[in-house]
């Protein structure tokens, strides 16, 4: 399973990049909007800093406008954009049209296995399902990836599964284990998981002993 990173924060995306944990970039209207930067000017920002794909989302309800708004923000670089599309009727119909145009898509906002479904006969590359919001909901949000993992693997369908609203290191492992190709988390999910007590103890104490035994270590 590989990383995807959540953020429209530049400063964040090049301290967390700078992990070499992360093989894409995504965002949403809200991190958009609190970020300060409309979504094209800050594809064009993480496009220059990242060298993988960076996944945005339309902002548009109506089908129409999703298709308008994915097909400019495809065109700012046709081989790297992912268009995040939410799996409403009206999205369906825009996954449709713009897959047909050639544009790579993400459905995303799943949080049933039949909406994925949907999602990959109208053309989705990539299939993004909420897994904590589900269970906010009273889902079992691990089991409906695993469900549309299952599903593409039985099928043979092409289209990959990114875990999205992984909000804890523990949800992060039930992703891996259940098969999903991604997992898409923001930077705070990491810095996390690089911050365990055990692991920082024995780092100091190898360190302490290494420095007793040779003097202070000099660069």
């Amino acid at each position: 399973m590989k990383l995807i990173l959540i953020s429209a924060d530049m400063r964040d995306i090049e301290r967390s990049y700078a992990l070499g944990v992360f093989c894409g970039v995504a965002s949403n209207p809200s991190l958009v909007a609190e970020a300060g930067v409309p979504s094209p000017q800050m594809v064009k920002a993480v496009l220059r800093m990242v060298p993988d794909p960076v996944f945005v989302q339309v902002s548009g309800v109506a089908t129409a406008d999703m298709v308008a708004e994915g097909s400019a923000l495809a065109e700012l670089d046709p081989k790297r954009v992912i268009v995040k599309v939410p799996v409403t009727a009206a999205g369906i119909e825009a996954i449709h049209r713009l897959s047909n145009q050639g544009v790579a898509v993400t459905a995303t906002a799943i949080c049933a296995a039949n909406e994925a479904l949907l999602a990959i006969l109208a053309g989705a590359r990539y299939l993004a399902p909420y897994m904590a919001r589900i269970s906010d909901i009273g889902g079992d949000g691990c089991r409906i990836v695993g469900d549309i993992v299952d599903l593409i693997r039985e099928r043979e369908f092409s289209a990959q599964v990114i875990a999205a609203s992984v909000r804890t290191p523990e949800e992060l492992s039930l992703a891996w284990k259940v098969g999903a190709h991604f997992a898409a988390v923001q930077s705070s999910l990491v810095w996390k998981i690089c911050a365990n007590p055990a692991v920082e103890a024995a780092a100091q104490a190898f360190s302490g002993e290494y420095s007793a035994r040779f003097g202070p270590r000099t660069r």
